[in-house]
């Protein structure tokens, strides 16, 4: 078709060649369905070619060396992104109502976007996850690091009790901190918060040899999402393979994360 053929001309990526195909394909099936047409084009029109580039993962002890060159009250963030899976809009939607200690449970239940909460991305996204030892533990640190934990507060918030800005996040605490635990960015955007939510599915996945639980984990609506990058049971069934991926990551190596204070200096940031 030619309009692709044009745009590929004109230097547009392969992935938005692919988005265009599948947008052309869904105007044309609805011009048949109004018979408007009698076939669709496009149809006749082979499918654009996405080459899938590596995503780069991290180990436990990389992760655990960003936490802890990380400022004293974010540490947690990164190791509740790593051991939950969770969207770095859901973890700092996330607010002290939305954990229950004593029943070792943390409710997924909103993510925040450009400093607005919204749902979550999808239904799947609506969730409990458990939260085992290790995780619990860093969070009560975590909470007596704040300066306010109420009910409505958010685990992570700025000086004003906003939630804050994870591009913001990313440029100005997450890079030097990975800086400092000696990790190379090679491919830039693909070392974003984002990152340690792929680097627990692939543990996940390694740890289980599960698609399906790392499915349930990660919380996605498709297991062919899941499938394509590195899974639906009852949330009990996780909580097997979420304490293997606490052991994996604390270990035997101890980490700054577990400490209640930052007791060697480390600046907090809003």
């Amino acid at each position: 078709m030619e309009v692709l053929k044009e745009k590929s001309a004109a230097g547009l990526k392969p992935k938005s060649l692919l988005n265009l195909y599948v947008l052309l394909q869904k105007m044309f099936n609805l011009a048949v369905a109004l018979e408007l047409l009698n076939t669709n084009p496009i149809q006749r029109v082979p499918k654009p070619k996405v080459e899938r580039a590596e995503k780069p993962s991290l180990s436990p002890a990389q992760v655990k060396a960003i936490a802890d060159n990380m400022p004293s009250n974010l540490k947690a963030l990164v190791v509740l992104l790593y051991l939950t899976g969770l969207r770095i809009g859901e973890a700092l939607a996330l607010k002290w109502s939305d954990l229950d200690f004593d029943h070792s449970k943390l409710y997924v239940r909103r993510s925040v976007w450009r400093g607005k909460e919204q749902t979550p991305k999808s239904r799947k996204s609506l969730r409990a996850k458990h939260l085992l030892g290790g995780l619990a533990q860093v969070l009560k640190s975590h909470r007596e690091l704040c300066a306010s934990a109420e009910a409505e507060d958010y685990l992570f918030a700025n000086g004003a009790g906003h939630d804050l800005d994870p591009d913001d996040l990313r440029k100005r605490v997450l890079y030097p901190a990975m800086k400092k635990a000696g990790i190379e960015r090679k491919v830039t955007r693909a070392y974003g918060f984002h990152l340690f939510r792929h680097s627990a599915g692939s543990q996940m996945q390694e740890v289980t040899g599960d698609l399906k639980q790392t499915q349930s984990f990660l919380g996605h609506s498709r297991i062919g999402i899941t499938s394509d990058v590195y899974v639906h049971l009852q949330p009990d069934s996780e909580t097997e393979s979420m304490d293997k991926l606490e052991e994996a990551f604390f270990g035997e190596l101890c980490s700054t994360v577990l400490k209640t204070g930052p007791k060697d200096g480390s600046e907090r940031v809003n």
